[in-house]
């Protein structure tokens, strides 16, 4: 069994929060449980991997914006979207994409 690190690092590069998992603990909810403790205020950088509605939620909350990468139809569907995930799929078609790089 092996293990991951996840971590919230600030402008300068440091790690402000962080949990080391074993592989099998769903990284999603690690995610939620940092957040909760990081209150992010600024935009928040993600691999896909953490585009959820929960999260996207959870960031805004705390008056940040998460932003990952997203697929094209993004908000075209038939299921309710979060706030924070349609305001997130509007960045990303502007300057998002150019940021998240």
């Amino acid at each position: 069994m092996g293990y991951q690190l996840h971590a919230f690092a600030a402008n300068d590069g440091r790690i402000t929060h962080f949990r080391v998992e074993p592989l099998n603990v769903n990284e999603k909810k690690v995610a939620g449980s940092l957040i909760r403790q990081a209150r992010p205020e600024g935009s928040v950088l993600a691999d896909g991997g953490y585009d959820a509605g929960t999260l996207y939620e959870l960031v805004a909350e705390s008056g940040g914006q998460l932003l990952t990468p997203l697929p094209k139809n993004v908000g075209g569907g038939h299921r309710p979207q979060s706030r924070g995930r349609l305001q997130a799929a509007s960045l990303w078609r502007r300057p998002g994409e150019t940021l998240y790089r």
